[in-house]
Order: structure tokens, then sequence, then C-alpha cells
């Protein structure tokens, strides 16, 4: 599917803190640089609400790597709240694949089962909270080690969370529920810290900046709102477990509430003007990828892609990326149909470049020594977030710059 990328300015500020230089135009995120990793196993992250059973996570980084901060990828397995482990295939497939491009990455455990059987939206509610919960303490836990030990050499700044099936609940979940009067009526918040939960590292930050749904749902795409984080999705049409759209889910035969799917949650991002893709698989059931390799590929494909665009247009014009002391104004921006580029005076600029996030060249042009401000017609720019670069002798330097038509 063509990549839909919709932004307003406001994306802009979708990432929610300040981000650190992420390594755009090399091989590392974008192919498997690396040709083994390294596992550390069930490291304890937490422990469940009631404090009587540890939370464990498996850690995997790239074996050999120097580089002193890396993105994480924290991932949730699926089983229907139910079943499967950290160590399900598909989900120590895609951790062991994202290690090998540069991404630090990390399987968890949560806590299985419903509090009623047969289960009803009231006990399907607070599980999805709880485990809420959880995944808030592994993101926590990180945060934590980043601010101390450095154990594990992961950027705080660019901590993304994700799953397969019921963990891509999880993952929705914790990025989109922000609110406590979101919360359904069936979910007794007393000595639960709130949004926060109770299940380890407390004082730390628990948003994450990117979302990666696989065959996941959320309980309303309304509680997404115009600043939150981006999000990219794939989900097969003819999914019977977890719907495509918007519809009741069942579990065992037993209806338990509506949920918003991925193109129900895809079309409301879009709205909102965040950063989002859909891959729709067409005729194809629950997680393809978990018994094919050819859609794991086309996963791993798909999910790359769209984290090393957005982490690069998260990071381009941050203070850290700028490489000389050189200083232009883009004005206006966002532009619609032209804008203006005003350099100093006696700049030395030499060319200009304006960049899309596919990493193409989309305009640029040699400049004239004597040129202060150049006039650009940008009609023929599709709507999107870019990079303009203007180069000089002793360097570069970068700005972001937002079309809107």
């Amino acid at each position: 599917m063509t990549k839909k990328f919709t932004f307003s300015i406001l994306a802009l500020l979708a990432c929610k803190s300040i981000f650190a230089q992420f390594e755009c135009n090399t091989p590392r995120y974008q192919s498997e640089v690396f040709t083994a990793v390294t596992k550390t196993a069930d490291i304890v992250y937490g422990s469940n609400p009631n404090g009587d059973a540890s939370l464990k996570l498996d850690f995997y980084e790239p074996t050999g790597d120097v580089l002193p901060k890396r993105p994480l990828i924290i991932l949730a397995h699926g089983g229907s709240f139910y079943l499967g482990t950290k160590n399900d295939a598909d989900i120590v497939t895609l951790c062991n694949r994202f290690a090998k491009m540069g991404y630090a990455t990390a399987s968890i455990n949560y806590t299985l089962g419903f509090d009623a059987f047969p289960p009803n939206a009231g006990s399907a509610e607070r599980t999805v909270y709880r485990t809420v919960h959880e995944m808030k303490a592994a993101i926590r836990y990180f945060r934590k080690d980043a601010a101390t030990t450095n154990t594990y050499k992961i950027d705080p700044s660019m901590i993304i969370v994700g799953g397969s099936s019921a963990g891509a609940f999880i993952a929705l979940h914790t990025a989109y529920l922000d609110q406590i009067s979101e919360l359904p009526t069936s979910i007794d918040t007393t000595g639960k810290n709130g949004l926060e939960g109770i299940c380890g590292n407390p004082g730390y930050n628990s948003i994450p900046q990117i979302v990666v749904n696989l065959c996941g749902a959320i309980g309303d795409s309304a509680w997404m709102k115009n600043n939150n984080q981006p999000v990219v999705s794939m989900h097969g049409t003819n999914d019977n477990v977890v719907p495509y759209g918007s519809a009741i889910i069942s579990l065992s035969g037993i209806q338990l509430m509506p949920v918003d799917g991925s193109a129900s949650l895809d079309e409301q991002a879009g709205k909102l003007g965040l950063i989002h893709d859909l891959k729709t698989w067409n005729n194809q059931g629950h997680v393809p990828y978990a018994s094919s390799t050819a859609y794991m590929d086309s996963t791993v494909t798909f999910v790359k892609d769209f984290l090393y665009n957005t982490l690069c247009s998260m990071t381009l014009g941050n203070p850290e990326s700028k490489i000389s002391d050189f200083n232009f104004d883009v004005f206006p921006n966002p532009a619609d149909n032209a804008l203006s580029i005003k350099l100093p005076v006696n700049s030395k600029a030499t060319h200009y470049q304006i960049i899309d996030l596919a990493g193409k060249v989309v305009m640029s042009s040699i400049l004239k020594n004597s040129e202060e401000t150049i006039h650009l017609n940008t009609k023929d720019l599709k709507t999107g977030l870019y990079s303009i670069t203007v180069f000089t002798e002793n360097g570069k330097s970068s700005k972001k710059l937002s079309i809107l038509h």
C-alpha cells in the first residue's frame, strides 16, 4: 500500500519529547547490518499488580554494537490474554531481526487470564487495564536504567511499543488510553495509581514515542488525539479474531465488547493528522506472519520503513543534528505553494536540497554567492513533512519543513 503519511503542524510535536540524534542516511535501521544478536533472558522488570509474581522480559541487542544509545522496541505477544509467552516464535523473530538492524528490542511477559469465567466485557476491560500497567512498568524500567546504570544503552527518547494481536491491544492502549475520564466504568482504580499502575519503577516516564500495531484493536479510536504518537498498523481483511474495522470482539464464541480495529484507528489517525500508515492484507486472516515467512518478511519491511522514516522526521532539525553554526530561516512554515529561504549576509552557501521522508531529493539548486533570499515554488510538492538542507563551504544545516496544501 502506498505510504499515506498525513501531517499537520501538530504532527511535528507528536513525539512528546526532544529526540536525540537518529542515524539517518546510513544502512543501520534500514537493513540487517549485524550478523549476530545477544539475548539476555528473564530480566525482572516489575511485578504484577498484586505484587505476588515477577514480570520478566528478554532483551535483544546487536552483538558487538558500540553505539552508546539505541532506539528500543518493546513487544508483547499474542494469545487472547489466555495463552502465549515472550518466547512466542513470531515475537522472537521480530526481536532478532530488528536487533540485527541496530535496534535494541525486548519481549515482555505479562499476566494472563481474566478475573471472571466465562469472561465478559468488564473482565476484558480490566484485563487490558492491568496489562497496560505492566507494559508501562517495562517502559519505566528502561528509562530508569538509562538514567542510572545504563546497562542496556537505550535512548529513552526513542521507545517504541508494539505487539501481536493481544499484545497490540496492550501497546495501543498504553499509548492512547491516557485520560482517567476515558476508563470504562467497570474499572476500579482504587489503589492502582490511576493510569500508571503499581507494577514497578515509579517516578519515570511511561509514554512511548511510536506504536506498532500488528492485528490489534483499541476500545475506542476516539481516545486518539491530534498530538498523539505515530502508529503503524498491519491487518488482514478476513481476520475473524480481531476485527479489521469496527465490530464486537468475541472470545470462544462469547461476545465481549465493541472495538476499533486497524482500519478504523488508521482512519481516525488520518483525521487527526497523526503520522500513520496501514498495510492491509486482502483476504487474509489473523496474524498471517506467524505461519508464513513471506508475510513475516513483508511485516518486517513495512514496519522497518515506517520506523526509519518517522524517527528521521522527528530528528530532522534537532539541535543535535546540526552540523555547523550556520543558520537560515524558512518562511512561511508550514508552506503552501511558495516559500522563501533567508540566508545570513555573506553566508557562502553553495546549494540547497529539499528531501522527503523516503530520502529522495525532490528539489535542489546551486546558489549564487550574492543570493540572500531564495524564493521557491512548492505547488508540486505533496502535503507532508520534509527536510530542507543548505550547504556551505564549511558544512551544512537542516530544518524541518511542512507542506500543507
